[in-house]
């Protein structure tokens, strides 16, 4: 991934609901100070206000694939220790590849825990949150030794009751601030200040109409069949038509957009590490005699 010489940022999201529910996501304890009592020049421009809402295509495979960015001749890598789906408390950790190195703990979750990350030249921002609930922690870290700058809990949305949830979000510096878009029941903005981690802004809005709302990207669930079909073999064939119906998606789309849909989809996911890192992922499009099919392998 080739990051700008201001900031390297990874952006991830959520998922379908469902299933049961994890914990809400914990702000690390040995923060320097208490962000929330501090009074309250990056990867975009500044903006003349608070920032506008913007949304990101890219596919989240967090945390079935560790996020990794790149800065300042570094590597910093998030990633979601191993174990049973029905674990939901396994420890989320930021790892520094390169010297110095390190690794500290961010937060606990499982596997319907969202994570984002972003980096400048003084701190590593990550946030860390659950696919199927409201919620997000927000913390920095030093570049040179991993200790927390400080850690909180964004007002986002505000609470909400709820027995089944889908949430989506992302991050990204902007004017040299951590920046965190949220998609569940309503949109919403906030800044944080990179220093300290006071609240800058935050900016509610009404959810879009259901055609304007942010859609997991094909990739996603894609990666999701892919990965766990190819646990117990070396190769895997699906046919479009039939992983459309499976999933009800693109209902009325013609076969040039499905084409192309899934060419991007494919393109996404060439490469991609596979059960963690054992594997990456071989994936093609292929015509079997006017049949499109996906063709994956591990190797």
């Amino acid at each position: 991934m080739q990051m700008n010489a201001l900031a390297a940022v990874a952006m991830v999201g959520v998922a379908a609901c469902g299933g049961p529910r994890e914990a809400r996501p914990a702000a690390p304890a040995d923060a320097r100070t208490p962000a929330d009592a501090a009074a309250p020049v990056a990867a975009d421009a500044a903006p003349a206000g608070p920032p506008a809402w913007a949304w990101s295509g890219a596919p989240d495979l967090f945390p079935a694939v560790d996020l990794a960015v790149e800065h300042g001749g570094a590597r910093y890598v998030v990633a979601l220790a191993p174990g049973r789906d029905d674990d939901w408390d396994r420890a989320i950790t930021l790892t520094r590849v390169g010297a110095p190195g390190w690794t500290v703990q961010v937060g606990r979750g499982g596997h319907l825990s969202g994570a984002l990350v972003a980096a400048d030249d003084a701190r590593i921002y990550v946030a860390t949150y659950g696919r199927i609930q409201s919620g997000v922690a927000l913390a920095a870290y030093a570049i040179a030794d991993g200790v927390a700058a400080w850690a909180v809990r964004l007002d986002g949305m505000g609470p909400v009751a709820h027995s089944k949830y889908r949430m989506r979000a992302q991050l990204r510096l902007i004017a040299g601030h951590p920046t965190v878009f949220g998609s569940e029941a309503k949109r919403w903005i906030e800044v944080r200040d990179a220093a300290t981690g006071a609240l800058r802004s935050n900016q509610r809005f009404d959810p879009p109409p259901a055609a304007q709302r942010e859609l997991d990207p094909l990739a996603e669930p894609l990666f999701a069949e892919l990965d766990h079909m190819l646990a117990t073999r070396a190769a895997y064939a699906v046919g479009v038509d039939d992983f459309l119906a499976r999933h009800v998606r693109m209902a009325g789309a013609s076969p040039a957009e499905r084409r192309a849909a899934f060419a991007d989809a494919v393109a996404a996911l060439d490469g991609v590490a596979l059960q963690r890192g054992r594997y990456h992922l071989a994936v093609a499009l292929v015509d079997d005699s006017g049949r499109l099919t996906v063709r994956a392998s591990r190797r």
